[in-house]
């Protein structure tokens, strides 16, 4: 009868749109689901120098003298790394790469540095100034625990005196849960700063941001 089949359709256009409705509850979740996403990496994204992961090394010493960071500070083993005040070096890298405090980090003599430890930990990035060059080829790479290479990123520096660069490693990868952080620096020009230009692979390092 019409009634019957009134009935039946009425009956699957309920299903129609319960099903319907079903799909639209699915593709609201995979939206809400997309966006924490996005904001999650925003948010890792716009981790600030001066949050509490970031390592200013003002608190390795009191002096104006160059002094090793000791293995054990902030939980790692530094190798060839030593901090300065940044009166001691006026105009040079080491004043304009002080971003935070009045101390920066440097690589002893221009020769590789490293920065371990016996658990994982990550690196996001750094501040890196050439000390007494321009033209400083930084080369940073990351190992496991069994020492093999994972991760590899390289770049070159501008002038002193135009401040630091941030070098991004979460942009890279490869750069989370190693065991050894290594920097080398090669090839440079003088950039007439006097001091100690002659020795041009000096790097001064601020506000490495380590988790």
């Amino acid at each position: 009868s019409a009634a019957a089949a009134a009935e039946s359709t009425i009956t699957s256009l309920r299903s129609v749109i319960e099903a319907l409705r079903s799909e639209n509850e699915s593709l609201q979740e995979q939206v809400n689901e997309s966006r924490n996403i996005i904001s999650v990496e925003q948010q890792v994204y716009a981790v600030p120098l001066t949050s509490t992961s970031s390592i200013g090394f003002d608190d390795v010493t009191t002096t104006t003298h160059y002094t090793h960071i000791p293995n054990g500070y902030r939980g790692l083993n530094w190798e060839n790394v030593r901090v300065v005040h940044r009166s001691v070096h006026q105009g040079s890298g080491y004043e304009y790469g002080t971003v935070s405090g009045d101390y920066v980090a440097f690589i002893n003599g221009g020769r590789p540095c490293s920065i371990s430890s016996t658990t994982p930990f990550s690196v996001a990035g750094f501040q890196a100034t050439a000390a007494w060059s321009m033209g400083l080829n930084v080369l940073v790479e990351s190992f496991d625990n069994s020492g093999n290479l994972i991760g590899s990123y390289q770049t070159t520096l501008g002038d002193p005196r135009n401040g630091p660069t941030f070098i991004d490693l979460r942009r890279e990868g490869n750069f989370e849960c190693l065991y050894k952080l290594k920097i080398t620096t090669s090839g440079v020009t003088n950039a007439g700063l006097g001091g100690n230009s002659g020795n041009g692979n000096f790097l001064a390092i601020g506000d490495m941001l380590v988790y």
